[in-house]
């Protein structure tokens, strides 16, 4: 018998993957956030250094680190400034 169950492809003995876990984050690169959000990547880099932003992860070390934008992060900070 193998370790995978042949009607799901899941291994036995281990937990289901994802199961109690966070859902796995989207995440957007610079320019596909501005895109995203319907602003230059220059004015998203701007807020990013002024502040005010929205919220994100900067992946390596330094300034060099590689920026990247959670999605639910980017649809959050659009409903702030939802206006009536």
């Amino acid at each position: 018998m193998s370790a995978t169950d042949s009607n799901d492809g899941k291994k036995r003995g281990t937990q289901a993957a994802g199961a109690g876990d966070e859902k796995r984050k989207r995440l957007c690169k610079t320019r596909e956030a501005a895109d995203y959000l319907k602003l230059s990547p220059r004015t998203l880099e701007d807020l990013r250094f002024k502040g005010g932003g929205p919220p994100y992860y900067r992946l390596g070390s330094g300034r060099r680190g590689l920026v990247v934008y959670d999605e639910a992060d980017l649809n959050s900070w659009l409903e702030m400034r939802k206006r009536d």
